[in-house]
């Protein structure tokens, strides 16, 4: 057969291969639990919407949605399509499928030029493995997964063409790795342990072509320079955002995100389950609705296979067996990484996790650490099978038939040991967990959040009743995080559990929450005011009774807020009810330095800080000391030294506001603004200064008719970064196109001769 068509028809088998979640689409369902929800739910979003670094939920938030911009468009131009949230999960599914498969042909090409089959046997099982298919629901993983092998056969190529001393070839790949990068890693930071993975696994092929090519090693240390310049100026963008959540931004990381605080998710990364690929702490029947699938002994050896076929490529004396051997040690340091806290030698690697920093990322090593050895463990079963289906046997007839009887055989034992993946790894409702990934919101959610969608006002909403935990069950089938209470365009109160958090803001939540946990009514109307509160959305399909959660029944809750006589309920939508608080207050307003109470004063180059000295209270005893914040809007109604006159909330990031001033005063704002907020009033910055509970507001010693800026230092440096990126991109295209230009012109001129 011809070799070219030979290998469209491989690509073609690779393509029909990622169709495969066509099989896991429900109509009229989205795909939803646990961590897992659609990424672009809301359709209120927009890609504006996303490029903000702060977010006004929580009472004010980091926003690391600038981060995925890529990712949204993607979703952006499904929706357009009008593809229902369902399909276009599906849809993305088949596309993230393809893409691995593809990817990893690539790179077997790559490695193996002179192999032929072993870019389909490596791309097949790189596609259909227990712990690719069992990770779908991830879409930080899914996406690394797809771009790490294109990524490793780029840098292979810009090693190798740099060894061929062919600098044109290498500066185009080097371009090729870089576009590719930003595309890749930008969504691949969901979670940020996927970027230090791919680094891993770039550094180590790197490192090997360093001592293989040692001749070159100035010339290779040159072209690496180039490709680091060129990949940060083109990954800038969304760098920034990431920078700013995690180090730049004054808010203290989640006590719970310690590996010791995880260990329990090591329990089953032994090195017999990671040899099967399976070593995550899930596989339990509560979790998996398949799991007495693989009580059956030949399913549980077929696990095994790809790791001894892997183990094979080593017997084989050729020019590739010092490559083979390094993967493989690859591998096993990887292996030895994914197993964590388990046994043996636990303490080695509780060592690591203590001494190297920014290790605990990897909290739930298993996760990280099997995808990192998955590219090389594909290329050394394409390798083996490869060379097992060549060997010629003197004597057997029909010896030409052997070679596809081998690959058919193989990729059937692949599939077989997953095949109840194959028709549905998406699906985890079991008789212990009745919860279903498969999802239909009720109409009456849609209902009351256009409701209150179509409020007028600035002001807050709170969620009834308080979460426990990040995940709720819902009596309509839903256990998960509640990324659909994202369709309220209204700034809305709940805990944040993200990695970091504001502990200002959890402690003041917690105030609000335990107000109606133990009754103190005229606290809760206290912080219903200095929250800026006026509607209360009142969960009553809360799963309340749910074994070792403790959620407030529905019945408690409606008693509580009833029995408010400043709190009326106004509208009922199915299983939700919304009630309003009758005397809200403003989100911005003036406070009076001299009439203020305060306990210290703290006298800096840019403001002064006042300090409630019941600021950081936590004990019930002393919730007496907060009904002093009532003293806040009483002085409101007395002779204030300032009048707000307009203010406009520009966007989430900036805010304008005009002011007439008769004397220095406080500019207090309803939200909790971090100090990297600054106000400029004529021409000077001020620092927001801590008010009380989570509350900022910014000190004034300026008199006269203001108009005040006030904005987020962050976001200037995320359009900055936009900027370079942006401008960096088209000069890689220009150079692109005059390269080609130039190709196309000199071949008419050669053959016009």
């Amino acid at each position: 057969m011809n070799a070219k068509l030979l290998e469209k028809l491989k690509i073609a088998f690779l393509i029909v291969g990622g169709m495969v979640p066509l099989l896991w689409w429900r109509p009229g369902y989205i795909i939803a639990k646990g961590d897992y929800f659609p990424f672009w739910f809301n359709p209120y979003r927009t890609l504006s919407s996303d490029v903000y670094l702060w977010s006004p939920h929580f009472m004010g938030s980091i926003n690391t949605y600038g981060s995925y911009i890529m990712y949204g468009i993607l979703w952006l131009f499904l929706r357009s399509l009008g593809l229902s949230i369902g399909f276009i999960q599906i849809c993305i599914q088949i596309l993230l499928l393809t893409g691995a498969g593809l990817s990893m042909y690539y790179l077997s090409k790559t490695v193996h030029r002179e192999l032929k089959l072993s870019p389909i046997i490596s791309s097949i099982f790189y596609m259909f493995n227990f712990f690719a298919l069992g990770s779908r629901l991830n879409e930080g993983f899914a996406w690394t997964y797809t771009f790490l092998p294109l990524l490793l056969a780029l840098l292979m190529r810009i090693m190798e063409t740099t060894n061929q001393q062919n600098q044109a070839v290498t500066n185009k790949y080097i371009i090729y790795f870089a576009i590719t990068s930003t595309l890749a890693l930008s969504i691949a930071s969901l979670n940020p342990a996927n970027i230090v993975l791919i680094f891993f696994v770039l550094t180590s092929i790197f490192f090997y072509c360093l001592i293989t090519q040692r001749n070159q090693i100035r010339l290779l240390l040159l072209n690496l320079t180039k490709t680091v310049t060129l990949s940060t100026l083109l990954n800038i963008w969304w760098v920034i955002p990431l920078l700013n959540y995690y180090l730049w931004a004054p808010s203290a990381f989640n006590p719970e995100v310690n590996v010791t605080a995880w260990a329990w998710t090591h329990a089953r990364a032994s090195f017999l389950n990671l040899f099967r690929l399976n070593g995550g702490w899930s596989w339990l029947p509560e979790y998996v609705p398949y799991i007495d699938l693989y009580s059956n002994s030949i399913l549980i050896v077929l696990t095994f296979v790809p790791f001894l076929i892997a183990a094979m490529a080593l017997l084989f004396k050729t020019n590739k067996t010092c490559f083979n051997t390094y993967l493989l040690l690859i591998i096993l340091v990887f292996l030895f990484l994914a197993k964590g806290l388990h046994e043996p030698l636990s303490q080695l690697n509780l060592l690591l996790y203590t001494y190297i920093p920014g290790m605990v990322m990897f909290r739930e090593p298993v996760s990280k650490f099997t995808m990192a050895i998955m590219p090389f463990l594909a290329l050394l079963i394409g390798y083996a099978v490869d060379y097992i289906a060549n060997i010629k046997m003197s004597g057997v007839k029909l010896t030409k038939f052997i070679k596809p009887l081998t690959a058919i055989f193989i990729i059937t034992t692949f599939i077989v040991a997953v095949y109840p993946l194959v028709i549905n790894p998406i699906e985890t409702k079991t008789q212990w967990l009745p919860f279903s990934s498969y999802v239909k919101i009720p109409d009456y959610w849609y209902e009351a959040i256009n409701w209150l969608n179509g409020q007028p006002g600035d002001y807050k909403i709170l969620i009834t009743p308080p979460d426990d935990f990040y995940q709720m069950p819902y009596t309509w089938g839903y256990y998960g995080i509640e990324f659909f209470i994202g369709l309220i365009q209204k700034p809305v109160l709940l805990p944040d559990f993200s990695y970091k958090t504001n502990s200002e803001t959890s402690a003041t939540l917690q105030y609000l929450y335990n107000t109606i946990k133990y009754n103190k009514t005229a606290e809760f109307k206290t912080l219903l005011d200095v929250l800026n509160i006026r509607y209360i959305l009142q969960r009553n399909d809360i799963q309340y009774n749910f074994a070792g959660r403790n959620i407030i029944s529905p019945n408690e809750m409606q008693t509580f807020l009833t029995s408010q006589p400043y709190i009326h309920l106004v509208q009922k939508f199915g299983q939700l009810d919304i009630y309003e608080y009758i005397e809200p207050k403003p989100y911005i307003y003036i406070l009076n330095p001299t009439i203020l109470q305060v306990s210290t004063k703290i006298e800096n180059t840019s403001a002064l800080q006042y300090t409630w000295n019941f600021a950081t209270l936590t004990d019930i005893q002393e919730w007496q000391n907060i009904t002093g914040l009532n003293l806040i809007f009483q002085n409101i109604a007395l002779e204030q030294p300032a009048t707000v006159i307009d203010y406009t909330k520009v966007n989430p990031t900036k805010i304008t506001v005009t002011i007439n001033a008769t004397k220095p005063f406080i500019l207090a704002i309803s939200e909790a603004f971090n100090t990297q907020w600054t106000a400029y009033v004529n021409n000077k910055q001020i620092k927001p200064t801590s008010l009380y509970l989570c509350i900022k507001g910014f000190y004034i010693n300026e008199t006269g008719t203001l108009n005040i800026v006030i904005e987020y230092e962050p976001q200037r440096w995320f359009n900055y970064g936009c900027a370079i990126s942006i401008a960096t991109f088209l000069a890689c295209t220009a150079y692109l196109a005059y390269n080609w230009l130039k190709k196309v012109i000199l071949k008419r001129v050669y053959w016009g001769a």
